[in-house]
């Protein structure tokens, strides 16, 4: 999950968002699995999802 998370916002970083959200749905199933599996709350996984989705949609292209 934080490896997804890194890469995500190293591709932001360095102007390639496109990139980044190839990236997204394994970021979101890593979450997911995570919350699935007990190691994070349903709700906190909604959250960092709704974050990064916000995130890579204010990334000027």
């Amino acid at each position: 999950m934080r490896y997804w998370r890194r890469e995500i916002g190293r591709l932001v970083q360095s102007g390639q968002p496109d990139e980044a959200e190839k990236l997204l749905p394994q970021y979101q199933a890593a979450v997911d699995k995570a919350a699935q599996r007990g190691v994070i709350h349903a709700n906190r996984a909604g959250r960092l999802k709704s974050r990064m989705v916000r995130r890579l949609s204010n990334v000027p292209r």
